[in-house]
């Protein structure tokens, strides 16, 4: 019954999240007047019902199917692994389920390896969930950078450690991944924007909420990206120049990589902001990166294009 109940408010919650999004003007408006509070409501019935039937949610969880053609990456730290299950439970329901789920720790910040990892977490490696600690911590790169040079031979789509995600959510990437084999595809992205031949500030990347195909597209990270086998550029893995250039923005990085070594980025229609597991976000990068002015964003951004000598040239729109 209550699996039933996430998954029916979840489908609601994607509607009310739409209906305050996508309107303009006057319409925008009332509908966040009509909209919001509904939104507000499902999320509150969401998370009540994880925090109340935990132990009943996890046992519902089914063996993933070792003939699936992908797998899903994913990196945490202290202070989020406790609510981890929550994403794990939602990747596990998903329409397309993955081969494997991977979650790419690093032993600095868990010396204690599977002992410092709750219940909840373990509980899903019987299921098919395989947690690596690795020597090196990259931040938010380790949420892609061990998995894709270890799985060479079918995509890997990255996930963050803060949402519960819609359930159709990976069928998505891999209708686009079908149609456009070769490319990054991502469910929510931001258009690179240019002024007076110069990148414009960060704060200035508008979201799009049509599909979209070019390379001045970046890719969001939250909203899950799909990287096909024929996606593994020797300088993504760089550790020099990630620790130097764009250690806390890996969207960024991912970005500058795709520029260079010519491959494009594909986003499909509109999919909404996903559920955000409530008091995440006290602890974020989004807080450091992106501000007023000129943000930490703008600093890695500049750096990267410096060094990697990208310029808006560089990202010609391919639609």
């Amino acid at each position: 019954m209550v699996v039933k109940l996430i998954k029916s408010m979840l489908r609601l919650r994607a509607f009310f999240e739409s209906k305050t999004e996508l309107s303009k003007g006057v319409t925008k408006k009332v509908n966040k007047v009509m909209f919001k509070p509904l939104k507000l409501l499902s999320d509150m019935v969401i998370f009540v019902a994880f925090n109340y039937n935990k132990e009943k949610l996890i046992e519902t969880i089914a063996p993933l199917p070792c003939k699936s053609d992908f797998v899903v990456s994913l990196t945490t730290f202290p202070k989020r692994v406790n609510n981890l299950w929550m994403v794990l439970w939602s990747v596990f329901n998903q329409t397309r389920l993955p081969r494997q789920v991977i979650l790419s720790l690093t032993k600095e910040e868990f010396p204690e390896g599977d002992k410092a990892l709750p219940e909840s977490i373990k509980s899903f490696c019987s299921k098919g969930l395989k947690i690596v600690f690795n020597d090196v911590n990259l931040k938010p790169h380790n949420k892609y950078f061990y998995t894709l040079q270890n799985v060479k031979d079918i995509p890997v789509i990255t996930i963050d450690d803060d949402f519960i995600y819609y359930l159709d959510t990976f069928e998505r990437l891999l209708i686009m991944h079908e149609r456009y084999p070769n490319a990054i595809c991502a469910n929510r992205g931001a258009k690179i924007e240019t002024n007076n031949k110069a990148f414009s500030p960060y704060n200035e990347w508008h979201p799009l909420f049509s599909s979209y195909k070019g390379c001045d597209l970046l890719a969001l990270g939250y909203a899950c990206v799909l990287y096909p086998s024929s996606f593994r550029p020797i300088q993504l893995f760089d550790i020099d120049n990630i620790n130097k250039l764009s250690l806390y923005a890996d969207d960024l990085w991912l970005k500058a990589i795709e520029i260079i070594s010519g491959t494009e980025v594909v986003k499909g229609e509109y999919y909404a902001y996903p559920f955000q597991i409530p008091k995440s976000q006290k602890i974020a990068l989004h807080f450091f990166n992106v501000g007023r002015g000129f943000s930490r964003n703008d600093i890695q951004w500049k750096n990267i294009v410096e060094y990697l000598d990208i310029s808006p040239k560089t990202i010609k729109n391919e639609q």
